[in-house]
C-alpha cells in the first residue's frame, strides 16, 4: 500500500500491514492512500485559515496541528438516529508526536480536541473504548456531573430554538434525536423503526414536551460517548447548559483546550461534549462564588447566574439573603427571588423593606396565583426599586471571569 508520510514511522507502517480488524472484532480501520490522505487534510485546514470569531490564538493552535498531520485510516463508524447519516471517526499522524496516533471524532471537530491513541492496535482499542460505548448508561447513572451558565439570549445573539437548530445543523457529534423536561432521559429507542416524515413529526414533537411546572429544557445524547448534555432556560432569558457524563481519560486534551481557548470546561469533560460548550460560556457554580465573593461591588447578574446554576440550593438562597442587605440590591434580589419562587425569602424582604415600591410589588408577588409568571428578558426593564437588572453587568462579570459570550464559529 501506499504511505502517506515521507516520515513514517516504522511502528505505523507495521501497524498498517498488521490488517483492518481491531482485537474485538467490532470495527475495521480503511487506511488511505496519499491522495485520500491530502484531499482530508485539505479540508480539515481550510475551516482555520480564516477568521470565524474565535481567538487569533485559538484559530491558530488548531490551524497548525492539522499543517503538520495528516489522515492515515477511517476508523469506527456509527449512524445518527433519526437522521441516519454515517459517521466516521478519523486517525490522524502529528509530526509533532511521532510516538502515536490520534483520533478525530469528526473533521469539523478542533484538532485542539483529538484524542491521543497510541501505537499499537491494543492502545487505540482502549483509547477509542469510551467513545464506542453501545448501550448508553441512563443518565441518572453516569458518574459525573457539572453546569455552567451560558449567558442571556441577548449576550448570546440566540433563543433556545437557534441554540436546537445549531446543535442538529452544526453538531454532528451530538446525537440529533432531543427530549422535553416532561422526560427525564432519552425516551427513544437505539435503533428506531422506518418512519414516514408525518408520523416522524408526531414522534420528535411528543418527545419535546415541556412538564409543567419545570423549566423549559432540551437535552440530547453525544454520538460516541453516550453523553448526556441538556439546554435549560431559565428566567430572564437565562441558558444554563447542564451534563452528565462518564470521566474521560484524556484530561490533558481539555486542560490544553481551556489553555488555548481561555475557556475553564471541567477537564475531564468527554470530547464530544467539551466541543458543544465551546459556543458559549460554560461558568460553574464554584466561578461564581468565587466572583461574588471577590466583588468590589455587587452584581444582581452574577447573583442571577448564580441562582440559574445553583437553583433551590440554601446556599444560593442565603447569597441572595446576604446581598439584600444592601440597599442597592433589595430590588434585583427581589426580582430574582420571585422568578424562582423562593417565597421565604420574599417574606423575609417584606418584614424588612421600607421602599413602598418594592413592598408593592412584593404583596403582589406573595398573592395566591393559579400559575407561576416566569419572567423573561423583557422584565429586566421593570423591575421594583433601584438597581435594576442591567445586561451589561452580566456581559463585563462574565468577561471578568473567562466566560465566552461572543457565540463563536461552529467548532
Amino acid at each position: 500500500m501506499e504511505h502517506w508520510h515521507r516520515a513514517a514511522p516504522e511502528w505505523l507502517s507495521r501497524l498498517a500491514a498488521a490488517g483492518d480488524v481491531d482485537q474485538t472484532g467490532r470495527y475495521t480501520l480503511g487506511w488511505l492512500g496519499q491522495e485520500q490522505a491530502t484531499s482530508l487534510r485539505d479540508a480539515l485546514i481550510a475551516p482555520w485559515c480564516d477568521d470565524g470569531g474565535e481567538s487569533a490564538r485559538f484559530r491558530e493552535a488548531n490551524r497548525a496541528r492539522v499543517a503538520r498531520a495528516v489522515p492515515v485510516a477511517v476508523g469506527p463508524k456509527r449512524v445518527a438516529r433519526i437522521t441516519g447519516i454515517e459517521q466516521a471517526i478519523m486517525l490522524m499522524f502529528d509530526e509533532a508526536s511521532p510516538d502515536r496516533l490520534w483520533a478525530t471524532l469528526d473533521p469539523s471537530l478542533p484538532p485542539l480536541l483529538w484524542i491521543p491513541l497510541g501505537n499499537t492496535r491494543t492502545q487505540i482499542d482502549d483509547a477509542l473504548a469510551p467513545y464506542l460505548v453501545e448501550q448508553p448508561v441512563p443518565a441518572a447513572r453516569l458518574p459525573k456531573r457539572a453546569r455552567g451558565f451560558m449567558g442571556t439570549a441577548e449576550q448570546l445573539g440566540a433563543g433556545i430554538e437557534e441554540i436546537e437548530n445549531c446543535v442538529v445543523l452544526h453538531e454532528p457529534w451530538i446525537d440529533p434525536p432531543s427530549w422535553g423536561s416532561q422526560y427525564d432521559d432519552d425516551p427513544y429507542p437505539q435503533v428506531l423503526p422506518p418512519m414516514n416524515v408525518l408520523v416522524q413529526t408526531r414522534v420528535v414533537h411528543e418527545y419535546m414536551r415541556q412538564a409543567p411546572g419545570r423549566l423549559r429544557s432540551t437535552s440530547y445524547r453525544s454520538l460516541w460517548s453516550r453523553s448526556s448534555l441538556t439546554f435549560e432556560c431559565h428566567p430572564f432569558e437565562a441558558f444554563v447548559a447542564a451534563v452528565r457524563y462518564a470521566p474521560s481519560r484524556h484530561s490533558a486534551v481539555i486542560h490544553e483546550l481551556n489553555t488555548h481557548h481561555g475557556t475553564r470546561l471541567p477537564v475531564d469533560l468527554p470530547v464530544d461534549l467539551a466541543a458543544s460548550l465551546l459556543r458559549c460560556a460554560f461558568v460553574e457554580e464554584h466561578t461564581l462564588r468565587a466572583e461574588l465573593a471577590s466583588a468590589s461591588f455587587a452584581d444582581p447578574f452574577l447573583a442571577l447566574a448564580l441562582c440559574a446554576v445553583a437553583p433551590g440550593q440554601t446556599s444560593t438562597i442565603d447569597t441572595l439573603r446576604d446581598l439584600a442587605t444592601m440597599s442597592e440590591m433589595v430590588g434585583p434580589v427581589a426580582q430574582v427571588a420571585d422568578a424562582y419562587g423562593y417565597d421565604s425569602l420574599l417574606l423575609e424582604l417584606l418584614a424588612e423593606v421600607q421602599d413602598p415600591r418594592i413592598r408593592d410589588a412584593l404583596e403582589q408577588a406573595l398573592a395566591p396565583s393559579d400559575a407561576m409568571d416566569v419572567p423573561d428578558g423583557d422584565d429586566l426593564d421593570d423591575g421594583p426599586g433601584p438597581g435594576d437588572l442591567v445586561v451589561d453587568a452580566l456581559e463585563r462579570a462574565l468577561d471578568e471571569i473567562g466566560g465566552r459570550t461572543d457565540g463563536g464559529r461552529a467548532p
